[in-house]
């Protein structure tokens, strides 16, 4: 690293996210790996936060410890049968991460799958194919 070469800077991703709905929001840098942490108030609110991230110069990875507020639709349907929600992939996600993060049951993951099988279609149908920016129904 040369002199003049800087990293990713907690405060100015601390600012960048701070128009979020996050509570007690913590911004950790360790190099190139930033680690965020605290209460998002949604779902989207906590995509966000990970997509700004993971977009800033200088970001490697993110390690993504933001914890989901219960949303009422939550309560009302334990099971996800219903509401469906929208999960944007960011850089690290995994099937089976997105569906330990929305069920609680990393096996779960083909339900997320077999929601979305058009998104794969141009790739085989391969569940272990996922790209960033994808946006997926969470049944």
């Amino acid at each position: 690293m040369g002199v003049f070469d800087f990293g990713p800077d907690a405060d100015s991703i601390k600012a960048a996210l701070a128009d979020l709905d996050i509570e007690d929001l913590e911004v950790e840098v360790d190099g190139g790996t930033v680690t965020i942490s605290g209460t998002a108030g949604s779902q989207a609110a906590a995509d966000k936060a990970v997509s700004i991230v993971t977009s800033t110069d200088g970001v490697e990875s993110v390690s993504n410890d933001l914890e989901v507020a219960e949303d009422e639709e939550e309560d009302d349907d334990s099971t996800g049968g219903g509401g469906g929600k929208v999960h944007v992939v960011v850089a690290g996600d995994t099937l089976w991460g997105i569906s330990e993060k929305y069920y609680g049951d990393g096996s779960r993951y083909m339900e997320i799958f077999n929601a979305n099988k058009e998104v794969w279609k141009n790739y085989k149908y391969d569940p272990n194919v996922i790209y960033q920016g994808w946006e997926l129904t969470i049944p």
